[in-house]
């Protein structure tokens, strides 16, 4: 039977004997028989963030990108890739450190996953994952506020960290709306990962829409919510 999972178990078979050669050949006949498989795609990620090749893993990414730029899957992969460079984890997905030239690998994940939306406007998890870059950004800044004291100087601090944090949270919104807009039509029909990004994306709009104040529209995202239980 063809399907994607097959390679997927061999791989896992040759991860657990420690055989890289094998790993790393089922993964790219995986990759040439289901190219825009995502179980497949990620299967790949993993195998370069584990072993640490990521640098090699972009510079494959940017390699096929020459030959077709519009390329939405290539764009996608390249932004994800940037982004696990830039927002690293370990393997129970705690964060790790940022690398000291993260504002320059976060500028270039920005930059793909634009790219990508713009290669295919209709490419509803591009928008997802394009807003939780500038939403986790946000949270990153909001977790800074909530350590500051209240002395003269912090609450300063904390004053222009709240303007940043919004910035950040209002350039995540509206990727997070254009993915509602893209899904709703489909509802409760949405099925895995599809259903995850909407509900996540109306769950995000309404926090943005809490913070900013517009208590009608986070009733409105309020009613979408409920409508998917």
């Amino acid at each position: 039977v063809k399907d994607p999972r097959n390679y997927l178990m061999i791989a896992d078979i040759y991860e657990a004997k420690k055989d890289d050669a094998n790993l790393l050949a089922t993964i790219n006949e995986a990759k040439a028989a289901y190219p825009k498989d995502q179980s497949v795609v990620n299967r790949e990620l993993n195998y370069y963030v584990a072993t640490n090749k990521m640098d090699a893993y972009i510079a494959k990414v940017e390699e096929a990108l020459k030959g077709d730029p519009n390329n939405a899957e290539l764009l996608f992969n390249l932004a994800t890739a940037y982004n696990q460079v830039a927002n690293p984890k370990d393997k129970s997905g705690k964060a790790l450190a940022k690398p000291a030239n993260y504002n320059e690998l976060f500028a270039k994940t920005e930059t793909a996953y634009d790219n990508t939306t713009k290669a295919a406007p209709q490419k509803a998890d591009a928008f997802y994952y394009y807003g939780a870059l500038y939403y986790n950004r946000a949270v990153d800044v909001n977790n800074v506020m909530n350590e500051l004291g209240t002395s003269a100087a912090e609450i300063k601090k904390f004053d222009g960290l709240k303007i940043e944090r919004d910035q950040w949270f209002n350039k995540a919104l509206p990727h997070f709306e254009k993915v509602i807009v893209l899904l709703e039509p489909q509802g409760k029909s949405l099925k895995g990962e599809d259903f995850n990004i909407y509900q996540q994306s109306i769950a995000a709009a309404k926090e943005i829409y809490a913070k900013q104040n517009k208590i009608d529209k986070v009733n409105e995202l309020k009613k979408k919510l409920d409508a998917l239980q």
